[in-house]
């Protein structure tokens, strides 16, 4: 009954890609854990990526009841535009290194992981460009009687990419922190589940520093608390319709920002859809619904309108997994005069296996950013290509291509464009 929700887990995904590129970085974004009670399991795992590989797979190292799994990455990437502007372009080689250690437990009953990672980034010529993001977390579950209890923890040292919309364009990174708790119980009824989630994240950004000074970001530091409940229906083994409904509340500690916009909201998602469940062959969901936003702001009008999402992985052959995924959803924004981002977004995954340890991977994403308020509007694509070549269970290689691009319209709007070329080359070790 527990799983990672399909569709943001396919969003987080493609958001890895086109923020932090692809290869060893994306590879750790993807990888981050997260929870849902509120999406049945997940069967579709004989899909290309997915599927167990034993001859190549990880063992671990046995600790008691647990298992050790270590690992560590080493990589390099050009980057024809490290600033992601189109003013001028600035391109320079970045090497990585990314160790990971994960323990899992192998109880037979309830669940508990724990993790650590690093993405340590180094520029061959503009050091300022240097960066070191790390995370922790756990992550679990408790049976108690015919339902599930979960909880999920997570801290986040990290910085803001230079594609970001809200990026100050300082001189260095803004860093910034992420603290995020889930915690949700679910249970069948009979045909019926319910399951409920409350998440909290809280956001706190330093100061960006400048040519002229410093930019205090203490109006960009909130709370956001998410209230999750969602009925389902097992009406057959294939389908499992649901309804699902969303409080949220965003809290600003500073009542006004820089500009003297109160940007503290609250609003709720409802929406309906259905699981997919064609054994082996097609999993996943599909929802559609509504959204509305209430900002603090009198200036600021409400934000509602349709809302949609889902991600279908599709087993076309046995070596082949193509994934589709669609989304529509508000985001929020630091842009002057702007309450919030409509962002509607279409990607597409394919995934094939080319020998039993060799994977082409295909990513193509594109989003449109409708931000509310002001005459402005963002084109983004992003579109992949990564081999994998799994030599053996303790050495993995990647090797990769990633192309993303941002238009803005009107031209004179404040916003930026870019394009971005990325090659990357990488090698995991792993126990």
């Amino acid at each position: 009954m527990l799983s990672t929700a399909s569709t943001h887990y396919h969003r987080f995904r493609r958001a890895a890609l086109r923020l932090a590129g692809a290869g060893l970085i994306g590879s750790l974004l993807i990888g981050m854990p997260s929870l849902s009670v509120l999406a049945q399991d997940e069967k579709i795992s004989n899909s290309v990526m997915e599927r167990q590989r034993p001859e190549v797979d990880a063992q671990g190292v046995r600790l008691g009841s647990f298992s050790l799994f270590p690992k560590i990455g080493l990589g390099v990437m050009s980057n024809s535009n490290i600033f992601a502007t189109d003013v001028i372009e600035v391109d320079d080689l970045i090497t990585m290194i990314k160790p990971e250690v994960i323990l899992k437990s192998g109880w037979s009953r309830n669940r508990l992981e724990l993790g650590f990672d690093l993405i340590a980034a180094r520029y061959s010529d503009v050091s300022t460009e240097d960066y070191d993001d790390w995370r922790v977390w756990g992550d679990g579950t408790i049976d108690i009687g015919r339902g599930e209890l979960a909880g999920f923890l997570r801290h986040a040292d990290v910085h803001e990419p230079r594609t970001s919309p809200d990026n100050r364009r300082g001189i260095e990174p803004t860093l910034y922190t992420s603290d995020e708790l889930r915690i949700g119980y679910g249970q069948p009824f009979g045909q019926f589940s319910a399951g409920i989630e409350f998440k909290h994240r809280r956001l706190e950004f330093d100061d960006t520093i400048t040519l002229t000074g410093s930019i205090d970001n203490t109006d960009r530091d909130r709370d956001r608390n998410d209230l999750r409940i969602r009925i389902g229906h097992e009406t057959s083994p294939a389908l499992r319709p649901f309804v699902q409904f969303v409080a949220t509340d965003v809290h600003y500690d500073r009542r006004f920002d820089r500009f003297g916009f109160e940007r503290s909201s609250r609003g709720y998602d409802l929406v309906g859809g259905t699981d997919i469940d064609l054994t082996g062959r097609m999993s996943g969901e599909a929802f559609l619904g509504y959204i509305s936003r209430d900002y603090e702001d009198p200036r600021f009008s409400t934000i509602d309108g349709p809302i949609f999402g889902g991600k279908i992985t599709w087993n076309l052959t046995g070596l082949t997994t193509v994934i589709f995924s669609a989304d529509r959803l508000i985001n929020g924004t630091t842009i002057v005069d702007a309450a919030g981002i409509f962002d509607t977004g279409f990607g597409i995954e394919v995934d094939h296996e080319l020998l039993r340890n060799l994977i082409l991977s295909l990513d193509i994403a594109f989003n449109n950013e409708d931000f509310q308020g002001i005459d402005r509007d963002d084109d983004l694509f992003s579109g992949g290509i990564e081999g994998i070549y799994m030599m053996s269970r303790y050495i993995d290689f990647r090797v990769g291509y990633l192309y993303q691009t941002r238009d803005t319209s009107p031209a004179d709007s404040g916003g930026f464009e870019y394009r971005i070329h990325r090659f990357f080359v990488g090698v995991e070790g792993k126990l």
